[in-house]
């Protein structure tokens, strides 16, 4: 198909018809398309996001030609060609690096101003984990508490203690609690707050129960000492009582032998079955007398005396 012009008239007049014709006939100069607009986002990342590049707005060319659209990245100002398309994976950003990114757009011919949107990398606070040990503390038993922090940008991370009892705040700050501070049944909880040195993470909480704690052996002895067959009833002495750092009130469970064999015959005295009566002893036996000491609670292990008749 074949375009038609008219013939231009001699002189400045046809000169300047004939040009607007010929531009017509060829659709005009290419013209530039418009720079686009643009986002990162997150606009606040940190070290666990991808940085990704938004167009806001599109690029417009006045030509209706299509477009196509390149991105570069720089890092702290240096640019990082292997960094390619809209998208900065997480696992290559660090905290405190300043990432840029620019686009613009081309028709082919002609590229677009270029586009510009930069944003900071930000700490990503620790994440921590706690447990107290013992697991099963009674009040002989320090408290300590076992914390453990990750920290995905590489950073020392310390700890801040708070420690409570029964839900009322302590004056212990650090990893342990002594057990004198413990009472037996009190519920302690410790908070651990884990610091990169930049932020603060999240506080974790691990509680624990103080148990009873079972009375020791009490110190035991027959009297007398020396005792003769028909004339000295048999006593089982508690010299001194179990050891116990709850101060429980103590009572106290008697058991005897005679010559290995289990016996029957005490009867009641000081503490109940205490005694054995000197009608039940006789010349050569051999008598043990065991105690166990119970808070309550718990029953400890026996103490034992012994004597043998004369």
């Amino acid at each position: 198909m074949s375009l038609s012009l008219p013939t231009p008239r001699p002189g400045p007049m046809g000169a300047a018809l004939l040009a607007v014709c010929l531009c017509a006939a060829c659709g005009g100069p290419n013209k530039a398309p418009s720079a686009p607009e643009i986002d990162i986002e997150p606009a606040m990342p940190h070290t666990l996001d991808d940085l990704q590049l938004i167009i806001t707005q599109a690029a417009v060319d006045p030509d209706g030609d299509k477009l196509l659209y390149h991105t570069r990245w720089f890092q702290d100002g240096e640019i990082r060609d292997q960094v390619r398309g809209d998208t900065v994976p997480a696992n290559r950003t660090q905290a405190g690096e300043y990432w840029i990114a620019e686009l613009w757009a081309t028709d082919g011919q002609l590229d677009s101003s270029v586009a510009e949107a930069t944003v900071f990398v930000f700490n990503t606070a620790p994440e921590a984990m706690v447990r107290i040990q013992p697991d099963q503390p009674d009040t002989r038993d320090d408290l300590e508490a076992r914390a453990r922090a990750s920290d995905l940008d590489g950073h020392a991370v310390e700890f801040e203690f708070i420690w409570s009892v029964d839900g009322a705040d302590t004056e212990h700050v650090s990893a342990s609690v002594p057990a004198a501070s413990t009472a037996k049944h009190e519920l302690w909880t410790v908070v651990a707050l884990p610091y990169d040195g930049d932020s603060w993470g999240a506080g974790v909480n691990a509680e624990i129960s103080i148990a009873n704690t079972t009375p020791g052996a009490p110190v035991v002895e027959i009297s007398p000492d020396r005792p003769r067959a028909g004339r000295d009833d048999l006593l089982c002495v508690v010299d001194q009582p179990g050891d116990d750092p709850d101060d429980d009130e103590q009572s106290y469970r008697v058991a005897w032998q005679v010559d290995g064999a289990d016996s029957e015959d005490a009867i009641d005295g000081e503490i109940p079955g205490d005694t054995i009566p000197t009608e039940a002893t006789g010349r050569g036996q051999n008598w043990e007398c065991r105690v166990w000491a119970a808070d309550g609670e718990a029953e400890g292990p026996p103490g034992q005396g012994s004597v043998r008749v004369q």
